[in-house]
Parts: C-alpha cells; structure tokens; sequence
C-alpha cells in the first residue's frame, strides 16, 4: 500500500511517493525566505522564432563567456555530472530541510535523490529518474522501484530542463534558438532577458545582469502534481544572489525558487563533480 503526499518541492512537485512504512519528512521553524515575490500574472512565452535573432545570441554569448572566462568550451564537462544543492523546500506540510542530488547525461538519462532529515539523523529519501523513454521512482534506497505514472513524467522532465538550464550547458548549444525580451529588474539589477528554447523545444526566459553579464533569473513554465495521476502548469521562477566556480564554470550556489503563488525552496548550497555518473544509476524497475 502506497500513499502520495503532495511535497511541492522545488520544479519536482510529482506529488512526494511516500510510502506508509516511512515517517512524514521533518518540519522544520525556519524564517520565512527573504526574497522578492513574484509577478501574480501567469508568464506566457512568446512564440519560438525561427533562427536566433543576432543581438539576443550575442548577449547570451556574453553570459556564456562570464560564467567561463571566455571559454564556453567548458560546459561540455556539465553535460555528464553530478550535483547536489542543499536548503530549505516550502512545502504544504511546512518548511523542510533538504538535500538534492542530482546526475545527469545529456540527453536523457537523469535523475534525483530527495533526501530530508530530522534531528535525530532520521532520512527519508525519494528517487525519480529518466532513462530515454522510461520514468520511474524509488521510495527508501533498498525498496522496490516501480514505474512513475505518466500524468507525472512532465514533472520530472520539467525538473530536468531546470536543471539543464542552470548548469547552462544546454544555453551554449548550436541548436538553442535565442530572441531579445523585455528590461527587467531584481532588486536594484538592470537585467536584461534572452527568450531561449532548447533543443528539446523547451523554453525559458533569462534574466542577465547588465553589469556582470551573470544569469541572475530564470522564468519559464514548469509543472506540479495536481493528482497521483495528472500535473498542471505553472510558472516558475528561479534568482540567484550567489556564485561558485566548478570545473572553470561560475554557477548559480545560493538560489531561491518560486511560483506566481508561492515560494518553493532557498538552496544555499552547491557542489558538482564532473565524473561520468555511473550507467547504473539510471537502471529502472
């Protein structure tokens, strides 16, 4: 017997397969996330242009050569990692500690470990992962996999294309297609934005800090669990106050994350590995 629990996590809102064997995950009194709240209107992206419009590829080639010293060649290594981001996710059930860690090998094998933990050193933990076609999930690392719904694999395949994107590997592919959007703001940040679409068709709107030429945000249409079966869209949008440099790439560490409603989650940690996950990592049910 199997119950869903719906944890909005961070892009991943695949409704949080917890099983009835396992404790609910830990709720934790952490102050409220100090960020600036999201625009209430629903983003809708505009129509994906043909060819790269010239000015919109040569901003985000002046991202790409911020984040890399000049040397976009570099996020090739990002194309098969590992990395985990630490924080706090914002979830109906409260505010919960939290641990992701995530492998990826462009262009579809991925996938995500969910960790939270109670003061006692308790874990719970939920796998999700992608292996070409297949989606699947693991409740407890030494349990049954089984196959994920398919009303849920747009979730999980939400989350990837999130991920891509703020690894910025997929930003410097001859195959993503750019046009210019309108000025925006963080904060005091002048941002200037870049529609993209990637390889996949998919799309998001980065939001670049005319200063530093740094990604700064990301808005783009992702989705969250409305049922054990179905999930529904929803506007994202992602901020980044802090950066670390990995493998010559400087990347997004401490990052807030939101929808037009709510906020998700404050991840204030990040580290990545440029070692080729192990094959097996991806192995399904």
């Amino acid at each position: 017997m199997r119950r869903f629990a719906t944890l909005t996590l961070l892009g991943l809102s695949v409704g949080g397969l917890v099983g009835c064997d396992q404790k609910p995950p830990p709720v934790i009194g952490a102050k409220p996330i100090e960020q600036s709240k999201a625009e209430e209107v629903e983003f809708k992206p505009p129509a994906r242009p043909d060819t790269s419009d010239k000015a919109a590829r040569q901003l985000l080639d002046e991202m790409l050569a911020a984040h890399t010293g000049g040397k976009p060649e570099k996020l090739s290594a990002l194309k098969e990692c590992s990395f985990t981001r630490k924080g706090i996710a914002d979830t109906p059930v409260g505010r919960l500690t939290a641990v992701w860690k995530r492998d990826v090998v462009w262009p579809d094998n991925y996938r995500i470990r969910l960790e939270t933990s109670d003061t006692s050193g308790n874990t719970t933990t939920q796998t999700y992962a992608l292996r070409g076609p297949e989606a699947w999930y693991q409740l407890g690392d030494g349990n049954k996999k089984d196959k994920l719904p398919a009303g849920l694999v747009p979730n999980l395949k939400s989350q990837y294309h999130e991920d891509c994107v703020t690894l910025l590997f997929v930003l410097a592919d001859p195959k993503t297609v750019a046009a210019g959007g309108p000025a925006d703001k963080l904060g005091e940040k002048e941002l200037a934005t870049v529609d993209v679409w990637t390889p996949t068709g998919q799309h998001a709107r980065l939001g670049i800090d005319t200063k530093t030429k740094l990604l700064t945000k990301v808005v783009y249409v992702g989705q969250e669990a409305e049922t054990q079966q179905t999930s529904y869209t929803v506007t994202k949008e992602l901020t980044f106050q802090e950066y670390k440099e990995f493998a010559g790439v400087k990347l997004g560490s401490k990052m807030f994350a939101q929808t037009r409603a709510k906020p998700l989650g404050e991840w204030t940690d990040l580290t990545v590995e440029t070692t080729k996950p192990d094959a097996k990592v991806f192995d399904g049910p």
